[in-house]
Order: structure tokens, then sequence, then C-alpha cells
């Protein structure tokens, strides 16, 4: 999946998220977490959520 700065996401296979605050590569970006850390991930290992989608109601959006 593509993502663009600004994409709230959520990690695949661990609890969290936070918003892409750098794109890598086309298979890496940068995640800045709610407590300003900024995580390398795998784009495959993110799941791009939006607040009104239904994606959002499994999730805890509690990323600011």
């Amino acid at each position: 999946m593509k993502f663009n700065l600004g994409d709230r996401v959520k990690f695949l296979n661990q609890s969290g998220g936070g918003v892409i605050s750098k794109i890598i590569s086309p298979m890496m970006a940068n995640v800045m977490t709610p407590d300003g850390f900024e995580i390398p991930t795998l784009s495959s290992e993110l799941i791009k959520v939006d607040k009104s989608g239904k994606v959002a109601s499994m999730f805890d959006l509690a990323i600011s």
C-alpha cells in the first residue's frame, strides 16, 4: 500500500500507531508515535486508518 505524509496508521503486528512523518523508500516509512518517537517501519506492516472509515471502528484512535 502506498502511504503519504500525514497518513494515520496502525502497526499490523504490534499495538500502537501514529502518523507517517517521512517516506524513506517505497517499502519503508517513519511513523511518529503520540510520544514523539519516530519508528522506521516496513510499509507491509502498516494499516492506514481513516477516522470516519470502517477500519477506525476496529481500533482505538488515540492518535493526536
